[in-house]
């Protein structure tokens, strides 16, 4: 699939949500849409739930959207936090998504044609990344079947090369060099975990996984920061080590509404501003350099995904 940004992904949530809850409107009582998607009926009084404008809609809100975020970086950026769950046989957002592909209300009666594929190949390649994260080798379970955690498909390996699987399949050939290594079992060709990797590791479209733990030190000229919630979850931890509160840490920088600024940080909204970032990082005593440099490349970075999104869309008119 071609790359997306996380804003991509995002305003495909959106727009997937909107239909949902205008689906849900119809079927359920006046302002049970609204309700769902964080919006008070009562504050568009002449506006159809239809044509609520995107930017009314704060995708924030969602639990699902911040699942998707986890899954994002894990399965696109390699990424994994500390404490992630891959528990995909217990997971809603996998399951709603799942639901909402088999959901006729929302496809015969909308007008136009509601995404969810970007978010389908989120969950896709993250599955396959846990089975390569987790799987110890080609398995044998009980009802004589090859373990899922144990080996991977064809297609799990396209995902996680970024390739398409008939490009993998002609990378299994053994009269080529370095050849990904594969085995029959039915009517289907499966990778061993350990061979997996090993092809992998040579593929330009493959990241290999990094483990983060949000809250830990890190060394910033190394390990900067992956997302705007990676940022905002490091600065909750540096306050809450100093003992600080928010209105603490605002009295203590010059600035008017200091406290909402840095509220708006630690709720994942990023603002570059040189000047704040210099103060927070002498008062948390950090190395205010690499501190600040490390925002500066986070910001760069999510610069980039606005201007790429752009150019994309203005290429497809």
């Amino acid at each position: 699939m071609k790359p997306f940004t996380k804003n991509e992904l995002r305003n495909e949530i959106r727009t997937f949500m909107h239909a949902f809850a205008e689906c849900l409107e119809r079927v359920y009582f006046y302002g049970a849409g609204w309700g769902l998607l964080g919006l008070d009926s009562k504050d568009y009084p002449k506006t159809n739930i239809y044509d609520v404008k995107p930017e009314d809609i704060d995708v924030n809100k969602f639990y699902i959207t911040g699942r998707l975020d986890e899954l994002y970086e894990y399965a696109i950026n390699g990424r994994r936090n500390i404490d992630f769950i891959g528990d995909f046989n217990d997971d809603d957002a996998t399951f709603f998504l799942e639901g909402l592909a088999r959901f006729p209300l929302m496809y015969e009666n909308t007008i136009d044609v509601v995404p969810i594929t970007l978010s389908q190949h989120v969950v896709r390649v993250a599955k396959a990344r846990w089975i390569l994260d987790e799987g110890s080798g080609a398995d044998m379970n009980e009802a004589g079947e090859w373990s899922r955690l144990g080996a991977l498909t064809l297609s799990d390996v396209a995902l996680l090369a970024n390739m398409d699987e008939k490009s993998v399949r002609n990378a299994a050939n053994p009269k080529h060099k370095n050849y990904l290594k594969t085995f029959n079992h039915g009517a289907r060709t499966y990778v061993d975990v350990d061979d997996a990797k090993a092809w992998l590791q040579h593929r330009r479209g493959f990241k290999p996984t990094v483990i983060v733990d949000k809250l830990a030190e890190r060394d910033l000229t190394k390990t900067g920061f992956f997302s705007e919630q990676d940022f905002s979850s490091y600065l909750v931890a540096q306050r809450e080590k100093k003992g600080l509160s928010l209105t603490d840490v605002a009295n203590a920088i010059p600035g008017s509404l200091m406290e909402e600024k840095l509220a708006s940080l630690e709720h994942g909204q990023f603002v570059f501003e040189q000047g704040l970032f210099v103060a927070l990082a002498q008062l948390y005593e950090l190395d205010t350099k690499a501190f600040v440099l490390a925002a500066l490349a986070l910001h760069q970075g999510l610069e980039r995904e606005r201007t790429e999104e752009q150019i994309n869309t203005q290429l497809q008119r």
